[in-house]
């Protein structure tokens, strides 16, 4: 199986034309107006879908190739392997669990790309956190905003708060098969924000 470094090095200097749809190399010239690189940054790997980031031991010193092989990002297909796409770089792009989930299986890499680009204009990871909550709301019969204005009065720049956040979440938090289900993460959020309330 090809490394996530292989794929990333490959996709390092490559660009999706946001009209055509087409792999183009990116220069010191590119149009960035036209052309959506596909790698943001070589050394945090992220997301090439939603961008959401990819937590890496810092404490470590890893060089790049070794960060993006240690990194949870999975390898998907451009074009679907029941269609004969194969496992090289160029038909192989690294994305988080639920865009890998979500992305289109098909023969026209311009379907795929054509999502992808769609992805990060329309439906980055933040903005599926605001709709997960808001969901949630609408649920518990509440009101968003207050909810919103809530969050922002929390302290979750301070490290100690964020990690009793984090762990009061996971103890109320059943998984769902392998891993946590979203409506699951997002009520119970409302659930510990509204303790603060």
């Amino acid at each position: 199986m090809v490394t996530r470094s292989r794929i990333a090095r490959y996709w390092f200097d490559k660009g999706i034309n946001k009209d055509t749809f087409e792999v183009v190399q990116v220069t010191k010239d590119t149009d960035f107006d036209k052309i959506e690189i596909v790698v943001w940054d070589w050394g945090e790997p992220e997301c090439w879908a939603c961008g959401k980031p990819v937590k890496i031991n810092e404490a470590e010193n890893l060089s790049i190739s070794a960060i993006w092989n240690s990194c949870k990002l999975q390898r998907c297909h451009i074009i679907a392997k029941q269609f004969g796409g194969s496992y090289e770089p160029p038909n192989q792009f690294l994305l988080c669990p639920k865009c890998h989930r979500d992305s289109p299986d098909t023969m026209n890499p311009k379907n795929f790309y054509a999502w992808i680009l769609h992805r990060r204009k329309n439906g980055g990871y933040i903005q599926d956190i605001v709709k997960g909550l808001e969901e949630a709301c609408i649920m518990k019969h509440m009101d968003d905003i207050v909810l919103f204005e809530a969050i922002t009065k929390l302290k979750f720049e301070d490290e100690e708060f964020r990690t009793q956040f984090m762990k009061k979440l996971k103890n109320v938090s059943g998984f769902h098969g392998a891993s946590i289900a979203d409506s699951t993460l997002f009520l119970n959020i409302i659930d510990i924000i509204s303790e603060n309330i």
